[in-house]
């Protein structure tokens, strides 16, 4: 009987602990299952992610026209500078051009007028020859091309891959299945957006500059650089100027000195006094 009851308490317990096995077993099981759906949904996403940067590379190709940035300085002599002015606003108009800023100087001797005008690129030459037409004698000319069609293309092509970028980043936030994730993904749209930003403050630039070109104008009054010296007239107006300049400078400097100058005068006047008397009393000793 003792031995009956001994085996049955033994079985027993190893049942109980047959039971606490498997549950632990179970619990690491789906731990194990939990870990690697995680991974699996990590593998994912870097696989998408790896998608977005294999595939949207766009294929570009070269324009047929060149990009050319076109800027020059042309410099005048006029006997009329009004008028000089007057005749390029003329051809400002004509040309659909507008001018970008002025600069003007006057003074006793020369005076002058500077120009910035931006010109239709397709209008440039033209603007040129108009002006050469003129009446005002040319004194100087300079004319640049910059070929920036490399860097239009490079930034015209980044600029697209960049914004294929985001648009497959942004359809990759529905699919993010850890915080983890999303903030990564978030993380790279805002970045692109800061570069896409860049490239398009870039892209404006260079198109403003192909479209319109740049031309600087200098007008120069012709008479006033013209002067062989100045005449007799002149002269002798500087002449009787510098002498006033000295006659005024004289009577300032003894206004300043007056007491210096009565003390002197008081000295002067005592000593002739006293010299008279030692004469006079010189004499009636003698006499």
């Amino acid at each position: 009987m003792k031995k009956l009851i001994v085996h049955i308490l033994f079985l027993s317990i190893a049942f109980f602990f047959s039971r606490c096995n498997s549950s632990n077993s179970a619990k690491s099981l789906a731990y194990e299952q939990a870990v690697q759906q995680s991974d699996a949904v990590s593998s994912e996403v870097e696989m998408n992610v790896a998608s977005v940067e294999a595939t949207s590379s766009p294929s570009t190709t070269l324009p047929v026209d060149k990009k050319i940035i076109r800027t020059g300085s042309i410099s005048f002599e006029s006997n009329d500078l009004n008028k000089s002015k007057s005749h390029i606003q003329q051809i400002v108009k004509q040309k659909n051009a507008y001018i970008e800023s002025e600069d003007a100087n006057a003074g006793s001797s020369y005076s002058s007028i500077s120009l910035t005008i931006r010109i239709p690129s397709t209008g440039f030459d033209g603007f040129i020859a108009d002006l050469e037409n003129g009446e005002d004698k040319v004194t100087s000319k300079s004319i640049q091309a910059n070929d920036v069609t490399a860097q239009y293309v490079d930034v015209e092509s980044r600029l697209k891959s960049k914004r294929i970028y985001l648009e497959r980043y942004r359809k990759l936030v529905a699919t993010a299945k850890t915080t983890k994730d999303l903030l990564e993904i978030e993380e790279q749209i805002r970045s692109l957006q800061e570069e896409i930003d860049s490239y398009e403050s870039t892209f404006r630039v260079l198109n403003n500059q192909i479209a319109y070109s740049t031309l600087t104008i200098a007008i120069s009054n012709q008479q006033d650089r013209i002067t062989a010296g100045p005449s007799f007239w002149v002269n002798l107006k500087d002449a009787f100027s510098d002498s006033w300049d000295i006659l005024a400078g004289l009577f300032f400097g003894l206004i300043r000195v007056w007491p210096i100058l009565l003390l002197i005068v008081i000295f002067i006047i005592a000593f002739r006094k006293w010299r008279r008397r030692r004469i006079v009393l010189r004499k009636n000793r003698n006499l």
